[in-house]
């Protein structure tokens, strides 16, 4: 994890500190003391650079535990290298964020419907076409239908009915009516 040969002895907590790197080691060095001294678990993502140079994202977890009149006797913990799942979380943010930068310039939504759990998810844009606001208005069946334009309802129900029972992909135009009254078409 750290680079070093498997012989390494890292003698002592600054040692080991001294491979964190310089933005996060007075961080982690202030989580370390606050556990020694209160008595708490410590607990930290942070950075450190390797023997050869490359940089790591490790999560560290430590207990400090004590005989019966309070003395240190053995400081236990485990470390794990979350370089690749920070990284992981770190390119769906941006895939995400371009996701949404074209949903917004296409004029284009999602939305998702998890079967009988009636669980949903609408994307920004869906929100936006609706001229809803996602803060105050929720993504459910219901929310949706009072969306459409009421000339349109039977059929839209009728269709999304037909696509969830026979479990296909489906397809529809239909009108919604806008808060502001205005009628947009949506496929």
């Amino acid at each position: 994890m750290f680079g070093l040969p498997s012989d390494t002895v890292i003698e002592n907590r600054e040692h080991a500190l001294n491979w964190v790197h310089p933005d996060d080691a007075e961080r982690v060095r202030a989580s370390v003391l606050k556990a020694m001294q209160s008595g708490t678990t410590h607990k930290q993502v942070y950075r450190i650079r390797r023997a050869d140079g490359v940089e790591r994202v490790l999560r560290g977890t430590g207990e400090i535990i004590r005989d019966d009149s309070g003395e240190i006797i053995r400081v236990s913990g485990v470390t794990v290298d979350v370089t690749e799942q920070i990284e992981a979380e770190e390119a769906l943010r941006r895939s995400e964020a371009r996701l949404r930068e074209a949903q917004h310039i296409s004029n284009v939504g999602d939305w998702e419907s998890v079967g009988a759990t009636k669980n949903r998810r609408w994307s920004r844009e869906i929100y936006r076409i609706l001229g809803r606001d996602p803060e105050n208005y929720e993504s459910t069946y219901d929310s949706y239908m009072s969306c459409v334009h009421p000339d349109d309802r039977d059929r839209v129900a009728t269709t999304v009915r037909e696509g969830m029972a026979s479990g296909r992909p489906f397809s529809f135009e239909h009108r919604v009516v806008r808060p502001d009254g205005k009628v947009r078409h949506v496929l």
